[in-house]
């Protein structure tokens, strides 16, 4: 009863990953019904999200076959060998960290132990009360109308605000940052232009700030550049935020990108957005392409995650057949010029077949502190191709 109750459950996974894999970190519920909120990290209870109303662990009994198969090792691993007809008495399954939900990792070349230093083991953030900006400290704007605020978490419980004021006819944009604890916005302080619009193209960059806080004994760095889009009504503001984490002799470094589509409006509360998640490979079959082609991205915290110091750079993934047989292994770089897009990398495959579904495993090392990130799903070659 147990492997029919398996198969049945491996059949509607199949179904829900066929010919689309979701490039964006969403969460199913068992019933289909998407849950909003950002993924923050897989534990042994279940799926923790960050929801509107607040961090949320929802049991692995009431997820998809579909999240479970990414983000359950013990329910992707048991999937596996029921396909292969392993008697229940004969299954070996890989020791996996319960606390992460992730199978242990070995320390990258020359970057320290990953497992023994993971920033994602015992992850904790406390809640941070919804502002807004006219409630920040010494900012009184003429006007909210325009205004655009934006809160990010980067530290257990250190967070920084920030309100971008539009140009107008006659003024330039403004940006103002709050940030509790830090000397240069304990109070709210207006943050210079670096750079105008020699272009012309209604973009404005702001000077570099930094800020930095501790998860345990790893020392996070964060240095913010931001900038102002004047032709981006819904998303003027851009954010590259260079990170640095740290302990003892292990380091890494990383960049993010974000164009925040949930900015707050004019006298709207601003929601924290946490920086430091568990780093969520995810992939589309792109449908316009003459071959058979997937288009990836390495996101953390909904934003474009480039991995640098003592992290690959390259995602390895291999395409199986029913009977288990690897059929393609492809070692594809990200592109480190390509933050701004909407994908990282871009792979054809050559010997797939139209209508023919197969199992496509991928993976990058991310080195110390967030050890491997790994994505699993079905996908089927659409008809013509």
């Amino acid at each position: 009863m147990g492997d029919f109750y398996l198969k049945c459950l491996l059949a509607a996974l199949i179904l829900q990953s066929t010919g689309i894999l979701h490039a964006d970190e969403e969460a199913l519920l068992a019933h289909g019904v998407s849950v909003k909120g950002e993924i923050q990290r897989a534990t042994a209870d279940g799926l923790e999200i960050e929801t509107p109303d607040g961090l949320r662990t929802y049991p692995w009994a009431q997820l998809s076959p579909a999240t479970r198969y990414r983000f359950q090792p013990l329910f992707s691993d048991h999937y596996n060998q029921v396909l292969g007809g392993i008697p229940a008495s004969e299954r070996r399954i890989e020791p996996v960290d319960v606390r992460l939900g992730r199978r242990r990792v070995k320390a990258a070349p020359g970057g320290g132990g990953a497992a023994a230093v993971s920033i994602l083991d015992g992850l904790h953030y406390e809640e941070i009360r919804a502002m807004s900006a006219k409630a920040l400290p010494s900012l009184d704007l003429p006007t909210y109308s325009g205004v655009r605020s934006w809160a990010l978490q980067y530290g257990p419980r250190d967070v920084l605000y920030m309100v971008l004021a539009p140009a107008g006819p006659d003024t330039t944009p403004k940006l103002y940052v709050h940030a509790p604890g830090v000397a240069a916005f304990e109070q709210t302080a207006a943050v210079e232009i670096a750079q105008g619009d020699p272009a012309g193209h209604g973009v404005a960059a702001f000077k570099r700030f930094q800020v930095e806080s501790m998860f345990g004994k790893v020392k996070a760095t964060f240095h913010l550049d931001c900038a102002y889009h004047q032709e981006r009504s819904e998303t003027p503001l851009s954010i590259t935020i260079t990170g640095r984490l740290e302990s003892g002799d292990t380091k890494n470094a990383f960049t993010l990108y974000a164009e925040p589509d949930d900015l707050a409006r004019g006298e709207e509360m601003m929601r924290a957005r946490r920086i430091i998640g568990m780093p969520i490979l995810g992939f589309s079959l792109d449908p316009a392409g003459a071959a058979p082609r997937i288009l990836g991205t390495l996101k953390m915290s909904r934003m474009m995650f480039l991995p640098k110091r003592r992290m690959r750079r390259r995602v390895s993934i291999e395409l199986s057949d029913r009977s288990g047989t690897v059929i393609e292994r492809v070692d594809a770089e990200l592109d480190k010029e390509g933050l701004g897009d909407r994908y990282l990398l871009s792979v054809a495959f050559a010997r797939v077949a139209a209508r023919e579904t197969y199992r496509m495993d991928a993976s990058i090392d991310l080195g110390p502190f967030f050890g491997t990130a790994k994505f699993r799903s079905a996908i089927t070659i659409p008809a013509g191709r």
